[in-house]
């Protein structure tokens, strides 16, 4: 048995080298607000108008999608890890023009550039997470992320605060370095690794994340974890069609129907729904060998003693008939259904199976009010909206107070999401965001004009908001664990893709919609 705090350890290790990537795409959507108010002064060397601002502020999102749906094409062919090295250059490229550039055109491009680079590395982070943590941490792991994320800001808002937005640029420069470095030393997923049939890397990456152990403390969950990958690939085939894997099955619902509160009944209930399969892995050649019914009457003879030999010979007779289109062939090569020799029809038609719709759905209306809740929408403009509430600290200062207390809501989310469970959360968030945006809106639109008499009472406003503002990780939270690995990469690029989507038309919309409000 592994000691708890020595399986956490490495995931956390991990987690943290993937989540400097995070940490980069808070850099690259803060960055705009420490540059807007500047190329909107007219001492500027750069003198933007409000509506080239705004655009300079939201192609960000709109490019994202390309990113996201590119990585779709890279992501099973190269690897979670080699994705995640790989986007770091553009991004240090992207910064290094940033800083040195005085054009419009230039600033555009680059914001392009910024929008694809965070949407090609949503989906190998998302997956990454999911796919090397276990369930009695992937919560707390999954907010990590997005404290680091959070992190992000309030460093570029702090360097914003002291520095001219140049010179910030390129202190964030040294961070895509730090994280090509720190991903490098970090394992590949050891589920990619055994679709590629890589299982002898497969079991020494599961080693090295469930506490640098030996292959005999991990060797159940690596037949787990073979024996899920292999049904995936059966669906590939058309075999068992309707009733899809225990282990998909087991791991959704989890997250679904019981959230984080069953987590740790997960391997006790896939164990119960795969008794006796009967595979076994060959770690020499990458083969998973499928026993047929013959020799798995056989297995029942010579392993069981007693009365557990009845027992088990009827389970045995079950599971036979239950794989009679398996044992085909004695046994099975991982590599012959690799990802990359699936046909564009069947990825095509996979999509849109239940266990693939409903959720994707559920959590395109989820994003919708996640975006709309205000927090993209005011990001790029902070500075400019403490100018409008007539707020008495400096505006670069209230930048760094309001990252900061969402990244202590981030925190408050990791410490609780164990025990509250991600509905809860979700619905809390939702319902507490809804009352609060709408006093700060009647108050700050209010006849009277109390605002301009007050600024502790919007100030307080703000900084709730804000806590609640780092609690909206939960949308990734479920992303990393709902989809099944099939469709897991597309699923989630998909998703990210939409969100910045919706982020495009709140953020270029700002000014628009401000101008439109009653005085």
């Amino acid at each position: 048995m592994i000691p708890t705090y020595r399986r956490f350890i490495p995931q956390v290790l991990a987690s943290t080298a993937k989540n400097l990537l995070l940490f980069e795409l808070g850099l690259l959507v803060g960055l705009p607000t420490i540059i807007i108010p500047a190329i909107l002064d007219p001492k500027s060397d750069v003198k933007f108008t409000e509506d080239q601002s705004s655009w300079f502020a939201s192609i960000m999102f709109i490019a994202q999608p390309i990113g996201a749906m590119s990585v779709n094409f890279v992501l099973d062919p190269l690897g979670r890890k080699l994705c995640m090295m790989l986007i770091n250059i553009p991004i240090l490229v992207a910064m290094l023009i940033l800083a040195n550039s005085s054009s419009v055109e230039v600033f555009y491009i680059v914001s392009a550039l910024f929008g694809a680079c965070i949407g090609f590395m949503e989906a190998p982070t998302i997956t990454y997470i999911g796919e090397i943590s276990e369930p009695d941490f992937r919560g707390i792991l999954t907010t990590y992320a997005e404290a680091m994320l959070n992190a992000g800001f309030v460093f570029i808002y702090i360097c914003g605060s002291f520095l001219h937005w140049r010179t910030a640029t390129l202190s964030a420069a040294i961070i895509p370095m730090l994280a090509l470095v720190a991903v490098y030393m970090i394992p590949e997923t050891p589920i990619w690794l055994i679709s590629k049939g890589k299982i002898k890397e497969a079991e020494k990456s599961l080693c090295w994340l469930r506490g640098w152990v030996e292959p005999e403390a991990i060797k159940q969950e690596l037949d787990h974890t073979v024996h899920y990958y292999h049904d995936t690939a059966n669906k590939k085939q058309g075999i068992n069609e309707e009733k899809g894997t225990s282990a998909e099955y087991a791991n959704r619902d989890c997250s679904l129907k019981n959230d984080d509160h069953k987590s740790t009944d997960y391997k006790a209930e896939y164990n119960s729904t795969r008794v006796e399969r009967l595979f076994s892995v060959d770690l020499n050649d990458g083969k998973v060998i499928v026993n047929d019914s013959k020799s798995m009457n056989d297995t029942t003879k010579e392993s069981h003693v007693g009365d557990q030999m009845i027992h088990l010979k009827s389970q045995t007779q079950n599971v036979s008939d239950k794989i009679s289109l398996e044992s085909k062939a004695n046994s099975y090569n991982v590599n012959s259904v690799a990802a990359g020799k699936e046909s564009l029809k069947e990825r095509f038609n996979y999509f849109f199976r239940r266990e693939m719709m409903h959720p994707l759905l559920l959590m395109l209306v989820y994003l919708f009010f996640t975006v709309f809740n205000a927090r993209v929408t005011i990001t790029p403009y902070y500075v400019l909206l403490a100018k409008d509430l007539n707020l008495s600290m400096d505006p670069f200062t209230i930048t760094v107070v309001f990252s900061v207390t969402t990244l202590i809501g981030t925190v408050i989310c990791m410490i609780v999401v164990r025990w509250t469970g991600k509905r809860f959360l979700a619905l809390l968030t939702s319902v507490s965001l809804t009352v609060l945006l709408s006093a700060l809106g009647y108050y700050v639109r209010s006849p009277s004009g109390q605002a301009q008499e007050s600024t502790w009472i919007p100030f307080l406003l703000l900084i709730v908001i804000h806590i609640f503002f780092g609690v909206t990780v939960v949308p990734w939270l479920y992303m990393s664990e709902i989809f099944p690995f099939r469709g897991r990469g597309f699923a989630t690029s998909l998703l990210a893709s939409m969100f910045y989507v919706y982020g495009f038309f709140a953020t270029k919309l700002y000014f628009h919609i401000n101008c439109l409000l009653p005085c």
